[in-house]
């Protein structure tokens, strides 16, 4: 082989290892949603709502509550917006399913924070379940668009946000 084709495969071969991309960069952590830190019980006021959260076993009693499946349920109880997760909330999801599980996590949180906002604030007399789960979907699309998926003002700390959430009187139906 000719030893100006070698050199020149040679500066090719060192160009492209150039453009390769690094082992040593550190990889962002792939963003969970968790409570905060050392914290079982905690509350927020969203839009002059109480949200309690709470940290608890599948076999404590919480009156009636509606379980999602994912390890987390909510009550209306007692006048109150209750949301109690079991610890296998938290866990670490799947290898590559990170982002997909933390966007579900943060939905439900922000469409049940919009089931209570309904109940208690916007219908306190007891919607249709159809009018309930609209009204909280169409509050949760605007907190999307609004905030992302951070929850700070909910609550959490999964990131700070000086994003305040939509007022009940700006979900249009």
């Amino acid at each position: 082989m000719n030893s100006a084709i070698r050199v020149s495969i040679f500066t090719l071969l060192l160009f492209l290892a150039a453009c390769a991309p690094t082992t040593t960069s550190e990889v962002e952590p792939a963003p969970r949603l968790l409570p905060p830190e050392g914290q079982q019980d905690w509350s927020a006021q969203v839009n002059g709502l109480e949200i309690r959260y709470q940290m608890t076993t599948e076999d404590t009693p919480q009156g009636e509550l509606m379980a999602t499946g994912a390890g987390a349920m909510w009550s209306t109880m007692d006048d109150e917006c209750n949301f109690y997760f079991l610890p296998k909330y938290f866990q670490a999801p799947a290898a590559g399913m990170e982002q997909a599980t933390f966007e579900y996590n943060v939905s439900f949180v922000i469409r049940t924070v919009g089931y209570c906002l309904h109940f208690f604030v916007v219908d306190p007399e007891g919607a249709e379940p159809e009018v309930q789960y609209e009204w909280a979907s169409a509050w949760a699309e605007l907190y999307l668009e609004r905030c992302g998926y951070v929850v700070h003002p909910l609550g959490w700390q999964n990131s700070d946000s000086t994003c305040v959430p939509p007022a009940p009187e700006e979900v249009q139906l």
